[in-house]
């Protein structure tokens, strides 16, 4: 294995290790912020005699809405069980490795073309060259990691008692939309390239203010804290569309199976969706249902989740590969 390659690879393997310990820790917050953004805001008819304030409430498939971080925390251990917090763990885990051990593995590909470009230019052709660093990087884990990302979602927003498995529900998204709906859902996920491609560069630029200290383990949580949180802030948006886009099956399939029941009568009867819905089309549909609010539900809980997994995983993935150079410098010296 070429230098680069090896490089590479002990990057990815930092890099997957740290993603993993990181959403071990935070999964509930993902568990909650997929709830939140999987709701659809629909406005209740102001002639209702059960609803003469005319507020927003929120339809969730035929149960009872929730109504901000907190309540979906109470009532999913209340309603299903703490258990439930961890549902889809182990795909999460899967992917969560393998979608990191890809970004870093062409992130260190990339590395030596990237660098050659920027070298002994200014600080905005040096941060435009990280932003692109990154998004390249985000580009492979999409087409590689976007079917795995589209099980786990449907498993995480799935509200029954006895929840569906990986393999289970695979075959249900098969038999729904065919091979290719795993892709669901990739025009906003290419948009969302932008992410790493902006968390990349405020952690480079940031890097450069701790003088070098890159392998200081308080530094690099707080670089990959701020980085990420800049980064989630502006790409949210794109993040619920790909949420949507990724659930428009399933909301029509388990209308058609559940019993209308008190609660679900109040609404206003929402069209059905088709399936396969575009990028444009459910663009559309979030800003009707609620104008620019609807691009940002369910953000508490991911700006929290997003910040403290990239803070963990920055610092484990360089302590990681502190300790691997060190060693490989010290057989080197013998």
């Amino acid at each position: 294995m070429q230098s680069s390659q090896a490089a590479a690879f002990s990057s990815a393997c930092s890099g997957a290790i740290g993603a993993v310990v990181a959403l071990t820790i935070t999964y509930p917050l993902s568990i909650i912020k997929t709830r939140l953004q999987a709701q659809t805001n629909i406005q209740y008819n102001n002639n209702n005699n059960n609803n003469k304030d005319g507020k927003v409430y929120i339809k969730s498939h035929g149960h009872k809405p929730y109504f901000g971080s907190i309540d979906c925390l109470q009532r999913i251990v209340k309603e299903e069980g703490a258990f439930k917090l961890y549902a889809g763990l182990r795909g999460a885990l899967f992917k969560a490795f393998i979608t990191n051990f890809v970004f870093y593995f062409f992130h260190g590909l990339f590395q030596k073309f990237i660098r050659a470009r920027s070298m002994h230019r200014g600080k905005s052709i040096r941060a435009f060259w990280s932003m692109t660093h990154g998004i390249m990087a985000g580009i492979c884990v999409q087409l590689c990691v976007l079917p795995v990302d589209m099980v786990v979602t449907r498993i995480q927003i799935n509200r029954g008692a006895a929840p569906k498995g990986f393999v289970r529900t695979m075959y249900d998204i098969t038999k729904e939309g065919g091979i290719f709906s795993f892709w669901n859902g990739l025009v906003p996920g290419m948009w969302l390239t932008l992410n790493p491609g902006i968390t990349t560069a405020v952690r480079n630029v940031l890097e450069e203010y701790v003088n070098g200290s890159s392998y200081n383990t308080s530094a690099n949580f707080g670089v990959g804290l701020v980085s990420k949180a800049t980064a989630s802030i502006i790409t949210y948006p794109y993040t619920v569309c790909k949420v949507r886009m990724q659930i428009s099956g399933v909301t029509n399939n388990e209308k058609e199976k559940r019993n209308e029941n008190s609660l679900e009568n109040n609404y206003k009867e929402e069209k059905k969706k088709p399936k396969g819905v575009t990028f444009i089309e459910t663009v559309k549909l979030v800003y009707n249902e609620n104008g620019m609010v609807g691009f940002y539900n369910g953000l508490p809980p991911q700006l929290v989740n997003a910040v403290l997994k990239e803070g963990i995983l920055n610092m484990i993935r360089l302590e990681i590969r502190a300790m691997v150079e060190s060693n490989i410098t010290a057989r080197l010296m013998r």
